[in-house]
């Protein structure tokens, strides 16, 4: 009985550690965000994918974050941020990794493997 009144409350505070891990937030604003920078990656790192920089929206204006290389994840593919227009507001949605099987285009950009030109 002392082992259920233990692991109760550990799976509690584990499910509120792993939690930021998994959510996904957006912002929106009534501001257009600027022209993307074209930015070219330095030489490609292996077991790395592209991020290509965005604008993101911090003290009330638009800030370039610029593109770097983060680790890449076997079986999943990389989603840059993107900003989507709808009735006049934009929605900034963060970077994810996606899983291939789960990818709805699979002709998407796929920055483990970035091609220069390729969009």
């Amino acid at each position: 009985m002392t082992r259920h009144r233990i692991v109760a409350p550990l799976l509690v505070a584990l499910g509120f550690i792993a939690a930021p891990a998994f959510s996904q937030s957006s912002l929106t604003i009534d501001t257009a965000p600027p022209a993307a920078r074209q930015e070219a990656p330095g030489p490609a790192r292996e077991g790395y994918a592209w991020a290509p920089g965005y604008y993101k929206w911090e003290n009330n204006q638009y800030t370039w974050q610029e593109g770097r290389y983060i680790p890449a994840r076997k079986g999943y593919r990389y989603q840059s941020p993107r900003w989507e227009e709808s009735n006049g507001r934009y929605t900034l949605y963060p970077e994810q990794w996606v899983r291939d099987e789960d990818a709805k285009d699979k002709t998407e950009h796929d920055a483990t493997q970035w091609i220069p030109g390729r969009k």
